[in-house]
């Protein structure tokens, strides 16, 4: 009987579930959507050693995407620009091309169905019922962990992928490695980092955008992360009016009265969507608290060597355990180009 109840959830898992396993684990989340969603499997640019995959390398243009005021480097008499007959062409250091290395890491999310269950649920609808059930909460398992290392504080030498806190810290003062280089000794590859400022304020992410604007092709972030506490503070913030009542206690946000067929008149308040500068704000409650990311999808890459796959269903009973045990697991790489491209406000007070 196992092994007919075997068969049967083997074939439905994988003709109608396996295909969408990796959609299922990056749909739901602004984060997931926007950075992972759109990598395909085989995509990590450059790979050392022998180009085989074992390392990713994402190249810097060094002396041009960072700036002097970043330690980058500058041009030499006559390496570009006009020039005459009797010129002499020189080389300057803008054609240096260095890379920042990335190492594979491995996700995974395990799932089981006791024997009983199966024997309690015989026949085919039955059986696809559990195993959509438990394909749903796995992925949604597997989709917070991703979340929670995209943004922790880890580097160069974790077991998860190097988060943005990690690649964000500011001034480290101590050796600090993402992609193989130290933000301590190196400050053109450190990203932008204020943990002073305690109020989301139009002059404190005027100054994020501009500095993070400044390098490279001077291009701005494209997206804003931030806890949903940061951003109900941000709106609270923000100016009020109203006609009646105390001054300054209204909602400027767009409280007005109108009409509908009905003749029906009716309040509008509250903002629906938030943009500083054309740049969504989008709340996200895996963002940590407090905290508020500025990123530039140009220069940040999730790579893959494997797509989320599964093992298949495996019967352990000869193992001693009275259960069917599956595997889903993928090989990736969250890896940056230019830190210089990205901020973060670390200590702004929630609402």
């Amino acid at each position: 009987m196992a092994e007919t109840v075997l068969s049967e959830l083997e074939t439905s898992t994988r003709q109608r579930f396996m295909p969408l396993v990796t959609n299922q684990i990056y749909e739901g989340s602004p984060v997931t959507e926007r950075i992972f969603k759109a990598s395909q499997e085989g995509d990590f640019g450059l790979a050392l050693p022998s180009f085989d995959g074992r390392e990713i390398v994402e190249p810097l243009e060094v002396g041009y995407v960072t700036a002097q005021t970043k330690g980058g480097a500058t041009d030499v008499t006559d390496s570009v620009g006009a020039y005459t007959t009797s010129t002499t062409w020189a080389a300057g250091d803008q054609d240096i091309l260095s890379g920042a290395h990335y190492a594979w890491k491995m996700y995974h999310v395990t799932l089981k169905i006791h024997n009983l269950r199966l024997a309690e649920n015989q026949g085919a609808s039955r059986i696809i019922d559990i195993a959509a059930v438990k394909m749903r909460n796995a992925t949604k398992r597997l989709r917070k962990a991703v979340l929670a290392d995209f943004y922790s504080t880890n580097v160069d030498g974790a077991t998860g992928m190097i988060g943005l806190q990690g690649a964000l810290q500011g001034d480290p003062g101590a050796e600090t490695l993402i992609g193989g280089i130290d933000m301590d000794i190196n400050s053109w590859w450190r990203g932008y980092h204020d943990s002073s400022t305690t109020v989301l304020t139009w002059d404190a992410l005027n100054a994020m955008w501009y500095d993070t604007k400044r390098f490279g092709d001077q291009d701005p972030a494209t997206v804003m992360f931030c806890s949903p506490g940061v951003l109900e503070a941000y709106e609270n913030s923000l100016s009020k009016r109203v006609s009646t009542g105390v001054a300054g206690t209204g909602y400027f946000s767009g409280t007005q009265f109108g009409s509908d067929i009905s003749n029906k008149r009716v309040a509008m308040g509250g903002y629906d969507a938030f943009f500083f500068k054309n740049i969504p704000m989008i709340e996200d409650r895996h963002a940590p608290s407090s905290t508020l990311c500025m990123v530039n999808e140009n220069y940040v890459n999730w790579r893959v060597l494997k797509n989320f796959m599964s093992t298949g269903w495996q019967d352990l009973r000869p193992q001693g355990k009275d259960y069917l045990q599956m595997t889903i697991n993928g090989y990736g790489a969250l890896t940056f180009s230019a830190l210089q491209k990205h901020g973060r406000f670390s200590n702004i007070t929630e609402a």
